[in-house]
């Protein structure tokens, strides 16, 4: 997938500019690419070189109790392998309200890409280019009881369908409903309600259920520290198609992160075992660990790099092509060439282990370079 649509920074860090209040902002990127196994295979890997032409639009308005900000992306994808082409959509839309009591979020978001970029692994499917679209809307509301606790609850809903029967489609529902208790200035605990609902909606109909609750608590140092972590229970059951619950399991899940951020280095540390909806019709629990690091060297230069691990749980032992484990690095660099014009390269790896008929060990590399030109902000 191109750079722009994994979110990742163009620009040595932060914009030299502070941009206005009302913007629309331009981005176009040009990148090659080379990857040594785009289908995730165990065996008889093939390569895969092409271009990817990026282009996006954001928009971008704020004050001090209301947000908008829409993010377009469309890329168009050309390899020496042409049944991998494909033209990609990505829209991202927040929206929010304050007051001196009440916090409204809305959060959309609507991807036409291809499972090649949207499933955490290929699952031993050797189709090429299945088109993978996926509609998510997060509506959020927070209520101040006083200065110190507060009330709030956030829903996820998420459609993901492919054009290909050899991936499953389904619907994921998730909710946290949370009390937060400010203990003191930098410390809150907060209590947390955890459900969710994953349901395929083709094929053999499987549902899988979990709720439990977390106990956390978040520490903020500073604008430029912040940290939190929560830590509980999960009870998960799984029913089969006529509603007759086959098997339930009850383990211990958690969440956590800690930031820093100043002018000239950034470090983002991330900590998760949660259920995690998939394109074979499983809810996978999912244990996933990642550290990011960015840094300044000089007001055109700047380095990047990543570093992660993921652990995959499941009520029943997949009898399919599943995930077990994964190892993953990445490291990148952007150089500025020109005001609006930067030069950016990144490198990335990964190994997984797969469990169930397809079991073994798969590696991938992939290398990115390319030019992306930003323009400044207009004001709108």
């Amino acid at each position: 997938a191109p750079t722009l649509a994994l979110g990742m920074p163009i620009n040595p860090l932060d914009h030299p500019d502070v941009p206005p209040a009302k913007y629309a902002a331009i981005t176009l990127s040009e990148e090659g690419s080379y990857d040594s196994n785009p289908l995730r295979l165990v065996h008889n890997t093939k390569s895969l070189k092409g271009s990817e032409s990026t282009a996006e639009l954001l928009l971008n308005t704020s004050d001090p109790t209301t947000l908008f900000q829409l993010r377009n992306i469309i890329s168009q994808g050309l390899y020496d392998n042409s049944i991998f082409n494909s033209t990609n959509a990505h829209e991202y839309l927040s929206i929010g309200r304050k007051n001196q009591r009440w916090d409204a979020t809305l959060n959309g978001r609507f991807d036409y890409d291809t499972t090649r970029s949207t499933e955490i692994t290929s699952f031993g499917i050797t189709a090429p280019n299945v088109r993978n679209k996926v509609y998510s809307i997060i509506p959020g509301l927070t209520f101040r009881v006083n200065k110190r606790d507060s009330f709030g609850t956030t829903f996820n809903y998420l459609k993901s369908t492919y054009d290909n029967a050899v991936f499953v489609d389904y619907t994921s529902m998730a909710d946290g409903t949370y009390w937060k208790h400010r203990l003191d200035t930098r410390n809150s605990a907060v209590l947390t309600v955890n459900a969710q609902q994953y349901q395929t909606n083709q094929g053999a109909q499987n549902t899988t259920t979990s709720i439990g609750p977390t106990v956390g608590w978040v520490w903020e140092y500073s604008d430029a520290l912040t940290a939190h972590i929560d830590v509980g229970e999960q009870t998960t059951q799984q029913k089969t198609q006529n509603g007759t619950p086959t098997s339930s399991q009850s383990t211990y899940v958690y969440s956590g992160a800690l930031n820093y951020r100043t002018q000239r280095y950034i470090t983002d540390a991330k900590v998760q075992r949660a259920q995690q909806p998939a394109g074979n019709g499983l809810s996978i629990l999912l244990t996933d660990l990642k550290l990011k690091e960015s840094y300044l060297v000089s007001d055109r230069l700047s380095l990047r790099g990543s570093v992660g691990y993921r652990k995959a749980s499941y009520v029943v032992q997949p009898i399919a092509t599943n995930l077990d484990h994964e190892y993953n690095a990445s490291a990148g660099i952007a150089y500025r060439l020109m005001k609006d014009l930067d030069a950016t390269g990144t490198f990335s790896y990964i190994r997984q282990g797969l469990i169930g008929n397809g079991a073994g060990t798969l590696d991938s590399q992939s290398v990115i370079v390319g030019l992306s030109y930003h323009p400044p902000e207009d004001a709108l």
